[in-house]
């Protein structure tokens, strides 16, 4: 399980930088909806698969984004501001701490 665990974390850093590059290219508006929709399924396996190898703390705070995502995508895009953008890429740098 040691061996599947640091593939896993070897794998992490390349999975949290797509999420900041997809995070990077929002713009607000509808037209970001299927950039959230991504951005909303990687959550949800990195929340589960960070659980099953052990990295609690990333797993919840991957679940709490996908939770906000989840919300914004049933309101008008439009009401998701830069702040509110600007704040989920804050968040997506942080995972990287969350990991380790």
């Amino acid at each position: 399980m040691a061996d599947l665990r640091a593939r896993y974390q070897a794998q992490l850093g390349p999975r949290l930088t797509t999420l900041r590059t997809l995070a990077a290219r929002l713009n607000g508006g509808e037209a970001d909806r299927p950039i959230y929709i991504e951005l909303l399924a990687r959550l949800h396996k990195l929340a589960g698969s960070a659980g099953t190898f052990g990295l609690p703390e990333l797993s919840r705070r991957c679940l709490q984004l996908e939770h906000r995502l989840a919300a914004w995508l049933a309101l008008d895009l439009a009401q998701v501001d830069a702040c509110m953008r600007g704040r989920l890429r804050q968040e997506l740098v942080e995972l990287l701490d969350a990991a380790k």
